[in-house]
Parts: C-alpha cells; structure tokens; sequence
C-alpha cells in the first residue's frame, strides 16, 4: 500500500488546503505527558507502524552494519 505522510511544524502545524485535501488525517495519541513529538521520533513512530502492518508485503529490512571498536 501506499502512503503520503506529511508532519506539520510544531508551531504551525499543516496548513488547511493540505489537511483538506487528505483521505486520511491520523494524529498519534500519546500518553498525555508530553505535549509534542520532535518531527523525526513522529516520523519513526508512524514509519515503525505502517512497517509493522505492511510487513507481510514488505521487503525485508536491510541488516545494519555495525563498527567494531
């Protein structure tokens, strides 16, 4: 499936004609503790989510390499 996520700024958020032209707004629900996401933790909480109920379909995900110290 495909999809087109758009984070809005904090301060300003999505501009209307955007959010009016969507099939779908989604907020994330939080824990009511914190007052924002920073842009990037939203992002890898909404990519993590469309990851784990697409993975059937999905490629799998590449390995990581790490350094060695």
């Amino acid at each position: 499936a495909r999809a087109l996520v758009i984070l809005g700024s904090e301060g300003e958020g999505i501009a209307p004609p955007r959010m009016q032209s969507a099939d779908k707004l989604q907020p994330l629900p939080g824990s009511g503790e914190v007052e924002s996401l920073n842009v990037s933790v939203a992002f890898g909480v909404i990519a993590g989510e469309y990851y784990r109920r697409h993975s059937q379909s999905a490629p799998a995900m590449p390995a990581v390499a790490r350094r060695r110290k």
